[in-house]
Formats: C-alpha cells, structure tokens, sequence
C-alpha cells in the first residue's frame, strides 16, 4: 500500500516524455487492434462561437466497450511542480465529437484538438470501490493513504469532493479525470494516460492492496486540431438586406454590413428628381440610421443605397448595393404643439445655447441644425412635455458663424456662435 501511494503522488512529476500522444494500443496482456483513425469533417477553421462538426472515425477495430472523443486546448500548457510541462489542458470529453469550444471561453485566434479514445470504464470503477470501500488489515483504504502520503491530503474526500462517491459516479471521461486529479495527476490527457501507464496498470498487475484487479486498457486516436478565426471583411460585395420603418418624425433605415466592417455610408437620393445626400455611420453600431422628417422633406419620396469599409485607413471599401429600397415622407405636418414661437438664448452663444418653448402636448420631435450652407450638422429626437421647458444644444465644438435651428415643423430661427 505504501509502494501505490508514493508512486502515485509522484503522477504529478511525469513530464511529456512519458506519454507519446501518437494514436496508440496499450495491450495489458490483452489483443488490441487499430485506435482508428480521425478525419475533420470539412474544414478545421471555424468561426467563433461556431460548433465543431464531428470528425469521421475509420479503422477503428480494438472493441473496448467505452468510448468517448475528448478535447483539449494546446495551448493552454499544464505544468508540473517542477515546471516541465505535462501537456494541453483537457476540456471536456463526450460520446457525439460535438463541442463549441466558446464553451470553454476559446474564441478568434485559439486553437482545439480532439482524440478518440476507447477504454473499459469498469476497471476504474473498480479502483473507485477498492479506495472509497476497501480495507487492507482492517483498516480503510481512505485512512491508510494520508498516514503514508502527507502531501495528497484525504483523497477519499477530494473524490468525494468532485462528485465521484461511489463506483457508479464514474460514468464517462470527464468523471475518469477527476478519478485521476485526485490522485496527485493534472488536468492533461497525457497525465491521464501517464497515471494508468506508470502507475495504476503496475500496480493492479503486482496485485497491490487497495489496487488489485484488471488492467486499464485502452486506446487512443491520432488527434485532429482546429482553429479558431473569425471571418475576414470581404470588400467584394455589397451589404444586404435594406430595409426601412416609418416612425413618428424620422424613418429608419437598416441593413447588413459584410462581417468585420468598421464604417457605412447611405447615399439618398430623392425621386423622381433632387439632392443625392450621403451619411457616414461610425461607431459601435454601424447598421442603421435615420432620416428625420424635417431633414428630408414632408411629402417627398426617396431611394437609398449602401456601402461599407473594412478600413478606413487606407480606405478598403465594397460597392454600392442598388437603389432598391423607397421611402416616403408623410405629407402631414406633425401635430402642432408650439403655442408661442421657440425662443433663444443666449444669442451670440459661446458654450450653450437654450432653446425655450411652449408644448401644447407631450410628444416627440426632432431638432435640426443647420449651417448657412444648408448642411445638416446635427439632427437629435428630443421628448419635449407639455407646458414651458427648455433644450440645451451643446455648442462648444461650433466653429464661429450662424447657423440655423428647427423644431419639428416650427420656422428655422437663427443664431450665432462667437468664442
């Protein structure tokens, strides 16, 4: 018992070189054949957030009852006290090949691998017994192991710990590693492998207390990896999918940019005849914009079309989409809510000008500034309640010179802005 406990406390000093995790058959006095052989299905670049599509498994004739594909991330290195490294972190093992490795919090720019790998659960259920049941001269198994091994602690409690209370917890692979954790291995399928190689398979052979049995056998694939990266900006066609919707004061206008565009920009133009302005969309949202009515024109009609940058500098930019969406401005004026003619003050304004009114009703409307020449320089929807209130338009970035504000349908009025 002494012999099993300090060679397994010493799992944790196993380095790489222990285990080759080429596809594999450890025999333990059995016949074993092929571990099979695994084939992506399809590419192995995937977009993050995106599933992994099982790969294929041929060759495959070894016929151990249990078997389970396991992923790991080589990237994410396990090291052992010593700093050697024991190999990738394992991540989670199933019966289907199916993992989404945003799962495990990997995304653009990680890397996964994935084994097949077939073994017969019972045999580790069976050491699960022995340790949590079994005696050696009348005393417990779980109370020899801290009086000859200090450093593993009470491992019957650390199974305990991890869910493993019995042999019938030990129900797939996931529940094998935490067999294994607690009994001084790491998080890595080579430590898995190293554990039933040097130390357990020896020890049930030599028939050691607490230990004795059938050897673990197994097998092991060759491993398949795939990357993870998201998907490139394609300047090579236009967005899609321009539509609009019709609000209150403004109408919206939405589309699809290509993945990993940074800008948009909406050319107008309005039908049959007239100005053909253009919008730049920055930011964090770049699929949407609005024409306020009192920007376009009540009654008038218009066409839009779109396109987007994946840079700006140097400027990489797609075509146009087509003129194919229309949109009309409603004739009716907004419902009139301004009993007295807005107000401004003060006028020259140098950091903020205040914008006093008097609503007969609550409602939204839209403010529009202008320069002399006509060019819109900011345009907001503003809730203004009934009764006499004030807006504050923000006028430090303004160069000097007028400029002209609207409310809703109210007349222009003029200011100027002097520092």
């Amino acid at each position: 018992m002494q012999n099993f406990l300090l060679r397994t406390a010493s799992v944790a000093a196993i380095t790489l070189a222990s285990i080759s995790m080429q596809a594999q058959a450890v025999n333990c006095g059995r016949t074993l054949a092929s571990a099979g052989t695994l084939t992506a299905t399809g590419s192995t670049t995937i977009a993050p957030g995106s599933p992994i599509v099982p790969p294929s498994l041929a060759g495959y004739t070894a016929g151990l009852p249990n078997r389970e594909y396991a992923l790991f991330n080589p990237n994410d290195l396990v090291y052992n006290g010593d700093s050697t490294i024991v190999g990738g972190r394992f991540l989670a093992a199933n019966l289907t090949g199916t993992f989404n490795p945003s799962t495990y919090g990997l995304g653009d720019g990680d890397q996964v691998c994935m084994y097949y790998i077939s073994y017969d659960r019972a045999v580790i259920r069976n050491a699960v017994d022995q340790l949590l049941n079994g005696s050696f001269l009348f005393t417990p198994c779980c109370d020899l192991i801290p009086t000859f091994v200090p450093d593993l602690g009470d491992v019957c409690a650390l199974l305990n710990a991890a869910g493993i209370t019995g042999p019938s917890s030990v129900n797939n692979l996931n529940d094998v590693f935490n067999v294994v954790n607690a009994l001084g291995g790491s998080p890595s399928l080579e430590s898995l492998l190293a554990t039933i190689d040097v130390e357990i398979n020896p020890l049930i052979a030599s028939g050691t207390p607490c230990t004795g049995g059938a050897e673990l056998c197994y097998t092991v694939s060759n491993a398949v990896c795939y990357d993870i990266e998201a998907a490139g900006c394609s300047t090579a066609a236009a967005p899609t999918g321009q539509a609009h919707t019709v609000l209150s004061n403004r109408v919206q206008l939405n589309w699809v940019p290509q993945a990993g565009a940074v800008a948009c920009q909406v050319g107008g133009k309005r039908v049959p005849t007239g100005p053909q302005p253009s919008v730049n969309v920055t930011g964090a949202v770049i699929n949407t914009t609005n024409v306020p009515f009192a920007v376009a024109g009540a009654g008038t009609t218009w066409t839009w079309r779109v396109r987007c940058a994946c840079t700006t500098t140097p400027l990489a930019v797609s075509p146009y989409s087509a003129y194919g969406d229309t949109f009309s401005i409603p004739v009716a004026r907004e419902a009139s809510m301004l009993d007295l003619n807005p107000t401004l003050f003060p006028n020259p304004a140098a950091n903020q000008l205040t914008i006093q009114l008097n609503a007969a009703q609550d409602q939204e409307t839209t403010m529009t500034v202008l320069d002399l020449m006509g060019r819109v320089i900011e345009s907001r929807v503003v809730s203004v309640a009934a009764g006499v209130q004030s807006i504050n338009l923000d006028v430090t970035a303004y160069t000097n010179g007028m400029y002209f504000v609207r409310i809703g349908e109210a007349e222009a009025m003029t200011f100027e802005v002097v520092k």
